[in-house]
């Protein structure tokens, strides 16, 4: 069995790239802003915390919103 990848399977390994180079990044320079900032390793760890969850937010958010204009063009064409 060969896999065939379409048009929406190389969108998907882009946008999973995209997010893992946004998310994982940032890792690199943490140090550099820990020592600027002066704080703890677990503070600064907590950037990408903040950022995964942000994002996960983001999604959800998007997800209802995308039913409520869904609902709303439903209610307008009917």
């Amino acid at each position: 069995m060969r896999l065939e990848r379409d048009r929406l399977t190389w969108l998907t390994y882009l946008q999973l790239g995209c997010y893992g180079y946004f998310l994982y990044g940032f890792g690199p320079s943490l140090s550099l802003l820990r020592d600027e900032q002066g704080t703890s390793r677990a503070v600064a760890g907590l950037h990408g915390t903040a950022l995964a969850v942000g994002s996960l937010c983001a999604a959800l958010l998007a997800a209802s919103a995308d039913l409520v204009v869904a609902d709303l063009a439903e209610f307008v064409i009917s």
